[in-house]
C-alpha cells in the first residue's frame, strides 16, 4: 500500500553509497560546504545585483539543498544529522561575518533561525527521506519541500522579486523531478503539492514574523 519500506530504502541507499568518503570524511565535506554557502550569501547580501542577494535571503535555495542532503542520506538518523550539520555550518559563516565585517548586532535574528533550523530540520530531513518510493506515502513526503518553495513564490513578499519568483518555481520543477521516479509519482506529488501549498503559505508568514524579517 505504502510502496518500499524504510529497511529496503535503507539498503538500497547503503548499497549506492558504498563508494563515498567515510561518515566522518561526508559530513565534514557538508559542513566545509555549509560554511562556504554561509560566506557566500553574506558577501551576496552586499551585491549590486539584486537577484543574487534574493538568492541567499529566501528560503528556496536552502531548502532544494536541504533536502538533496536529506534524500541522499544512507538513513534517518543521517539524513537529520547532515542537514543540521550544513545549516550550522551556514548559519556560523553568515552571522561571524555579519558581527565581523559589518558590526551588526542581530543576535535575536541568529537565533531565531537558529531555533526553527533545530527545530523544523529533523522532522523536515525524516519527511523528505521517504519521498524516494513509490505511493502516496512517498509522494506526500516529496510535496512538502515542493509546496513550501512554490508556496514562497506566491508570498506577498516576493510580488516586487520576479526574479526569485521564476528560482523558486525553477527549484520546486527540480525538486519534483529528483524526488519521483515515473509519471504516475509525479502526478500524485503534483496533486498533494498543490493542497500542501494552501498550508505552506500562512506557515511561512509565521516563520518571516517569528525572525521579524
Amino acid at each position: 500500500m505504502f510502496g518500499q519500506s524504510d529497511m529496503e530504502i535503507s539498503v538500497k541507499r547503503e548499497k549506492a553509497a558504498m563508494s563515498l568518503p567515510s561518515k566522518w570524511g561526508s559530513l565534514s565535506a557538508v559542513l566545509f560546504g555549509g560554511l562556504l554557502l554561509g560566506m557566500l550569501a553574506k558577501f551576496a547580501d552586499h551585491s549590486y545585483i539584486r537577484t543574487l542577494k534574493d538568492l541567499g535571503t529566501y528560503m528556496g535555495l536552502w531548502v532544494l539543498i536541504v533536502t538533496i542532503l536529506a534524500v541522499r542520506s544512507t538513513s534517518k538518523s543521517n539524513a537529520i544529522v547532515r542537514t543540521l550539520t550544513f545549516l550550522f555550518g551556514m548559519l556560523v559563516s553568515y552571522y561571524v561575518m555579519t558581527q565581523y565585517y559589518y558590526g551588526l548586532d542581530r543576535l535575536g535574528y541568529i537565533l531565531s533561525w537558529a531555533l526553527i533550523a533545530l527545530f523544523f530540520t529533523p522532522p523536515f530531513a525524516l519527511i523528505v527521506w521517504h519521498s524516494k518510493g513509490d505511493g502516496w506515502r512517498a509522494a506526500a513526503c516529496a510535496a512538502t519541500p515542493v509546496a513550501l518553495t512554490i508556496a514562497e513564490a506566491l508570498s506577498w513578499r516576493l510580488t516586487s522579486h520576479p526574479a526569485q519568483i521564476v528560482f523558486d518555481l525553477a527549484f520546486a520543477l527540480l525538486l519534483m523531478l529528483l524526488l519521483t521516479s515515473n509519471r504516475t509519482q509525479r502526478v500524485r506529488t503534483l496533486l498533494l503539492g498543490a493542497v500542501f501549498t494552501l498550508g505552506a503559505r500562512p506557515l511561512l508568514h509565521y516563520v518571516w514574523e517569528f525572525v521579524g524579517a
